[in-house]
């Protein structure tokens, strides 16, 4: 028997009809309207209506994009278990970096780790040059104590005006690109597409421009833009620089 069969068997029976002839059930020979039958009924056809979870997440390509450029701005090779963990934000995760991702918990309570690891290989399949399907072998894990770095996790100020703001913004564009984008390859160039800067080594002139314009401000919405680049990338250079201005 189907669902939908079954399902129009139990709707008459809560109704109080005979599935079989279409005839009412009276009062006396029935125990259809009695509560504790009533809530059995409602919760089996509750059950057996219910659809079916999703094999795979909804997640957005941009999102997932946008996810493995910043993985890749923090040194790692970006694959699909290790996004998952991101997305389900997952406390096997030591490194202290990845929490610090847009992407970490984004999707907890969303769907299982199962349905995001379903996308994400859908996701592989069609850009393997993006996001690998298992970890590098040998990657190598360096330690960056400029990361304790807090300035901008303190209380936010913003004392840089539109003339500022469109002086450096002038003054970055002229900096120009090394890695023009007819050479770069395809993952490159689509992440460019949100971050004109993204992938682009950060040159002494460009990390002295960052240091003049953190001394307006430390909110990354209006660095990252300025910069075209993404936030995770100005706060790791930001966080850098002021550490080797300290000796360290």
């Amino acid at each position: 028997m189907t669902a939908p069969a079954l399902l129009e068997i139990l709707d008459a029976l809560r109704a109080g009809v005979d599935p079989r002839t279409g005839e009412t059930f009276t009062r006396t020979e029935s125990c259809l309207r009695e509560p504790v039958v009533r809530r059995a009924l409602n919760q089996l056809i509750r059950s057996i209506a219910k659809p079916e979870p999703a094999a795979s997440a909804e997640i957005p390509e941009k999102v997932i994009q946008s996810a493995c450029t910043a993985l890749r701005e923090l040194g790692y090779s970006p694959c699909v278990t290790q996004l998952a963990k991101i997305f389900i934000g997952s406390r096997s995760i030591a490194d202290r970096s990845l929490k610090g991702l847009l992407a970490y918990n984004k999707y907890r309570g969303c769907y299982t780790r199962q349905q995001i690891h379903n996308q994400l290989m859908e996701f592989h399949r069609q850009y393997p040059e993006v996001l690998l399907e298992f970890p590098e072998k040998h990657q190598r894990t360096v330690h960056e104590p400029w990361l304790e770095v807090d300035f901008f996790r303190t209380k936010e100020f913003d004392q840089m005006d539109e003339a500022k703001e469109a002086e450096l913004k002038a003054a970055v564009r002229a900096l120009g690109l090394r890695k023009q984008d007819d050479r770069i390859p395809a993952y490159m160039a689509q992440a460019r597409l949100n971050y004109p800067r993204a992938y682009e080594p950060w040159g002494r002139d460009e990390q002295a421009l960052l240091i003049e314009a953190m001394c307006y401000t430390n909110s990354l919405d209006r660095l990252a833009p300025l910069f075209g680049r993404t936030a995770r990338s100005v706060e790791r250079m930001g966080q850098r620089l002021i550490f080797e201005s300290k000796g360290g």
